[in-house]
């Protein structure tokens, strides 16, 4: 789209012109006034301004990386909610109780659980680093503060689990299904203490908890996208709205 100025009448109007969609000889144009011309002005810099706000909405909305999240855990779907290992450290060294090979994701949900709650790990290949051929294939709450709202992991291993502040905590995923318990679920973005299985988080229990980093929930892919669909939307409109050269 181009444009020419055509003096008349002692002002100036602005002459735009359009290419047609399909070929065709010669070209058409149209006469647009100053009042038409400030209101795409206008129109471009606020789609532009929808648009950042749209943005930084988006950014904000995606949790900061930290250098102490061991495990992002995506609750898209309470049916297959997957825990991801990452390449962080843990906080601290030293084999575990033997005995007590799991972990604790303190106050993962969100309110407590009546009862006993518990179940399979299942796909696994998620296991601390230096004992990867051991995942952990089974879960169940227990009490923080009395309350059911931790998540135990627990793996096979007939021998003590093991650390090491000089390599990652964890490797590998594992997926649960936590149908059941979806109204119980963690919000996006939420973050929590991972400790050792053999920590004292039960209410009166006198052992220190040994923490060995923090889980993150993950934002849920629904926010990327909308924000692909919120920017996709705004780009054409900025495309057609933008302002006519002289």
């Amino acid at each position: 789209m181009s444009a020419r100025r055509e003096p008349g009448g002692g002002a100036e109007r602005r002459l735009l012109f359009f290419r047609p969609a399909a070929p065709a000889r010669g070209h058409s144009f149209r006469v647009i006034s100053g009042a038409e011309h400030a209101t795409y002005v206008y129109e471009t810099r606020l789609m532009r301004c929808i648009l950042l706000i749209a943005c930084l909405i988006g950014l904000l909305s995606i949790p900061a990386a930290r250098a102490d999240i061991l495990v992002t855990i995506d609750i898209t779907n309470p049916a297959a909610v997957v825990f991801t290992a990452t390449s962080a450290a843990p906080l601290t060294s030293g084999p575990n109780v033997p005995g007590i090979n799991g972990i604790d994701f303190l106050q993962f949900f969100i309110t407590p659980i009546s009862g006993f709650a518990l179940g399979d790990v299942t796909p696994s290949t998620f296991a601390t680093y230096l004992d990867s051929s051991y995942p952990y294939l089974n879960w169940n709450t227990d009490s923080y503060s009395g309350t059911n709202v931790d998540l135990n992991f627990y793996s096979q291993k007939p021998s003590s689990q093991h650390f090491s502040t000089s390599d990652p905590a964890f490797v590998g995923t594992a997926t649960v299904n936590f149908t059941a318990y979806a109204a119980y679920l963690p919000t996006a973005g939420a973050t929590g203490q991972i400790t050792d299985g053999n920590s004292g988080n039960a209410s009166g229990d006198s052992r220190p908890l040994t923490v060995l980093g923090t889980y993150q929930v993950v934002p849920e892919p629904a926010t990327w996208a909308l924000l692909a669909l919120g920017l996709a939307a705004l780009l054409p409109g900025l495309r057609r709205l933008r302002k006519p050269a002289l």
